[in-house]
């Protein structure tokens, strides 16, 4: 610095920011990745979530309405429950693409609110057939959803129900 000057040079000037950069880019990159972290993690809950509440009305639905009347088509996509009762309506569970996206309807009515940012992956049921000397079926849905920029969240239920 010169003599009977107040003040700071420009070289001065120059090495603090230098130093500063240093510092911070670190510093931002730890915090950048934490925020980024924190996100997928909340979408990867949200993801868990929603699939469990799906496969839970699912599998319900099917225990509720368990009926020897249980199909499966189109390469599992698509599960009808027929009810036994003439006066209540059929449970038809379908994976459809609709705008570029696939969707779960039960019924009509999407599984998953259009707000929420949900992407199907997969949807498939299938019925396990018994065995000669096995009294029961199973009835198999896998769930594959992401919710944001999660990672895969994929569930498997089942429900077993007596056939003879």
């Amino acid at each position: 610095m010169l003599r009977g000057r107040k003040g700071t040079s420009l070289v001065e000037l120059l090495i603090s920011i230098a130093i500063l950069g240093v510092i911070m880019v670190p510093i931002s990159t730890v915090l950048y990745q934490g925020f980024k972290n924190y996100y997928v993690e909340s979408d990867m809950l949200i993801a868990t979530q929603r699939a469990r509440e799906a496969m839970d009305k699912l599998i319900e639905d099917i225990r509720m309405n368990d009926s020897s009347n249980i199909s499966i088509e189109d390469s599992g996509k698509i599960l009808n429950i027929v009810k036994d009762d003439p006066i209540k309506e059929d449970l038809i569970y379908k994976l459809e693409t609709i705008g570029g996206s696939n969707v779960l309807l039960r019924n009509t009515q999407n599984v998953f609110k259009p707000e929420e940012n949900i992407s199907i992956l997969e949807f498939k049921a299938q019925i396990q057939e018994k065995t000669a000397d096995y009294d029961s079926q199973i009835i198999k849905v896998i769930l594959s959803i992401i919710v944001g920029k999660s990672d895969p969240v994929t569930l498997e239920g089942s429900y077993r129900r007596k056939t003879g």
